[in-house]
């Protein structure tokens, strides 16, 4: 992958893993996190799931290939959407990536899971587009030209990646901070260098007034004793 690639995977995409017999859906959130709807034990445990933020490899739970959603072209798809569109006069729209995260993020700790009617799809749809309105038993045969499928391991790379140009990013601002402090320093030792010559040139000026006001205070003594003698004759 080169450095102008597109990540597989981006924060804000919906991304789904095929189980045996169903699709479990969430949000990713970059920094191999995601936001999805169940528990330790299963994906569809209706007492016990609830919406957390977890490590990729929870989400995966050992397998090896996951599909992003491409919900745009999905809600662009008016013979799928028509009925959802018109739903209680409901309206699709699709959210920024950073948005659709907040979203997920602020369900956190959120439970009442139900398989029909509040599953991981509805929560992710909402997320995405604002409406919990998507049923893979309806949908899921049509559904598929709108996934995109990629390797965990394809992610990972692509992660590792990001995390070398990061790396190297903070080494260029790290190495330009080191030089504009050498600099600043630099004018710091000039400034102190320049402050120490004036208090040099300043005490050398108090000396300079001393004697001065020592050879003025002489000069008056001899001219009040002038005329202090003038006035005496």
């Amino acid at each position: 992958m080169n450095k102008q690639s597109r990540s597989p995977v981006m924060p804000g995409d919906i991304i789904g893993i095929t189980r045996w017999g169903y699709e479990h859906y969430g949000i990713y959130c970059g920094n191999n996190r995601v936001v999805h709807f169940t528990s330790l034990q299963s994906d569809v445990s209706s007492s016990n799931n609830m919406i957390v933020e977890t490590g990729m490899s929870v989400f995966m739970r050992g397998q090896t290939k996951l599909f992003i959603l491409d919900v745009e072209k999905l809600i662009d798809e008016k013979q799928i959407f028509s009925y959802l569109l018109l739903v209680e006069g409901k309206q699709y729209r699709i959210f920024e990536g950073s948005e659709t995260v907040r979203r997920a993020r602020s369900m956190l700790g959120k439970t009442n899971y139900d398989l029909l009617y509040n599953n991981c799809e509805h929560f992710v749809m909402w997320c995405r587009a604002g409406v919990p309105e998507m049923n893979q038993h309806r949908l899921f045969h049509r559904i598929r030209r709108y996934k995109t499928n990629v390797s965990y391991k394809e992610i990972i790379g692509s992660l590792h990646e990001d995390n070398e140009i990061y790396s190297r990013k903070q080494e260029m601002i790290i190495l330009q901070d080191s030089e504009a402090i050498s600099t600043m320093q630099a004018e710091v030792e000039i400034l102190h260098q320049e402050a120490e010559r004036l208090a040099v040139d300043h005490k050398a000026l108090e000396k300079r007034i001393s004697a001065s006001d020592d050879r003025m205070g002489r000069i008056l003594g001899q001219a009040d004793e002038y005329l202090n003698n003038n006035k005496l004759s």
